[in-house]
């Protein structure tokens, strides 16, 4: 089988993988006042910053999503590191964890994603404006033994995306930036994340204009 295995603070923590498995996706979310120049949706907003890891099941033409972990409470200083892996062995689903705090960000601070590949320089995501941060791992294809592909030819697929949205200002647009939009993994390749007070933000690869 082909899956992720999903690292919180050097503690092992999750293996998704399953025979009929055609996707498995780990999603790291920030959302709210990630910047000084952000623009809250309400009085007193702040932000928060979980983990999920997810799987989409397709046999026979049916298909279901199985939730193996959400975790709340993640901050500045944690660390997500998932790997792409082929096991014979994935743990079972687990329930929601951890607290959702309400934290604020100082009128000088940015919450950034620092994602690095293997050994490879890392690439932060962050802004001043921004308002949602988003990091995903997914495989898909043909991870199990009994999955369908989406395709005849297909075997496994490998991703690797970061990006955000802003919330700016009255008067100014907002925009989709993109940090990372990778697709050259392979198994055994580590993708580590880990939640820092941004100082100097990578440049987006792309930045789009928000409908």
């Amino acid at each position: 089988m082909f899956g992720l295995r999903v690292t919180i603070n050097q503690d092992a923590f999750v293996v998704a993988a399953a025979e009929d498995a055609s996707q498995v996706i780990a999603m790291l979310t920030a959302t709210g006042v990630l910047g000084p120049s952000t623009r809250p949706s309400g009085a007193g907003e702040a932000h928060e910053c979980w983990l999920s890891v997810r799987s989409t099941c397709q046999v026979a033409g049916a298909g279901n999503r199985v939730p193996w972990i959400r975790r709340y409470g993640l901050g500045i200083g944690d660390q997500v590191t998932i790997e792409i892996v082929e096991t014979d062995h994935a743990t079972a689903p687990l329930a929601e964890t951890g607290d959702r705090p309400n934290e604020a960000v100082s009128p000088t601070q940015m919450l950034g994603f620092m994602v690095t590949v293997n050994d490879e320089p890392p690439v932060t995501g962050a802004a001043h404006d921004l308002y949602v941060l988003t990091a995903v791992v997914g495989v898909s294809g043909v991870l199990g033994r009994i999955a369908r592909p989406a395709r005849p030819d297909q075997t496994q697929d490998y991703r690797l995306l970061l990006g955000g949205l802003t919330a700016r200002r009255a008067g100014d647009s907002d925009e989709h930036l993109h940090w990372l939009n990778r697709e050259d993994l392979a198994v055994g390749d580590r993708v580590t994340i880990q939640i820092v007070q941004a100082t100097s933000p990578s440049v987006p690869e792309e930045r789009m204009p928000a409908e």
